[in-house]
């Protein structure tokens, strides 16, 4: 698989096909690309978070790149969340609660030794377990009563926000960072969310000015992806940058 990485925040993924993701052993020809990301997640850790765009057609292996990142990467100081916009079928509001769970168990799943996603689906279990964390319990209460309620609340504009902010807060509150890895990305613009108009404007309006959550989007249309991280680029503070 040949990879490009130019300065302009994409990574470029060809040639073979993969069924299902792989990491460790299973991983390899990838040095190039996987070199790029842990790049842009030391630049984080210095300060300086970036957008960046990973193409390639669907199966070609971003998802695999993402998680072989993530294990090569992981550091206390540092939360990671991957996510696929089609893990569940075609993409509706339910998405962003999968985002937050996801995000969620990127920051207390390790200490708590226990996938707070999965005990989403019985909300007293899952607000049991969250409880126990010391981290979870350092939050402000406004943030830690809007984590508890994640399994219950309602699908809609006001959580799609409030898990694009997510990992931003608990990064500020925390003192640590945050990577969101998101696959399929460009499959936002296709869900509508009433006032806020296609859930992809939502995100890079919320996004962009964040300062401690770097942000990998992911997919197969690239005049998309590649216009996205341009505007992101041309937008924000002289403090950040993009690869």
């Amino acid at each position: 698989m040949h990879g490009a990485a130019g300065e302009d925040g994409v990574v470029s993924r060809r040639r073979s096909i993969l069924v299902r993701p792989v990491t460790a052993t299973a991983f390899f020809d990838r040095a190039s690309e996987l070199a790029r990301l842990q790049q842009a997640v030391e630049s984080l850790r210095k300060g300086s978070p970036q957008w960046v765009a990973v193409l390639g057609s669907r199966k070609v292996g971003k998802t695999s790149l993402l998680l072989e990142l993530m294990r090569r990467e992981h550091r206390e100081d540092t939360a990671f969340a991957v996510l696929d916009t089609f893990e569940d079928g075609p993409p509706s509001a339910e998405l962003f609660r999968r985002l937050a769970l996801r995000v969620v168990d990127a920051f207390f799943a390790r200490e708590l030794g226990a996938s707070l996603e999965s005990l989403s689906a019985r909300p007293d279990e899952y607000k049991a377990t969250l409880v126990e964390s010391k981290s979870c319990a350092k939050l402000p209460r406004e943030l830690r009563t809007l984590l508890l309620g994640l399994p219950e609340v309602r699908a809609d504009m006001r959580l799609a926000e409030l898990a694009l902010r997510l990992g931003e807060r608990l990064a500020t509150a925390l003192d640590r960072h945050c990577v969101v890895a998101w696959d399929e990305f460009q499959a936002l613009a296709r869900l509508k969310l009433r006032a806020a108009g296609d859930a992809l404007r939502l995100a890079r309006a919320v996004w962009q000015k964040h300062q401690r959550t770097a942000y990998f989007v992911c997919g197969s249309e690239r005049t998309m992806l590649r216009d996205l991280v341009s505007r992101v680029k041309s937008e924000r503070s002289p403090c950040s940058r993009t690869m």
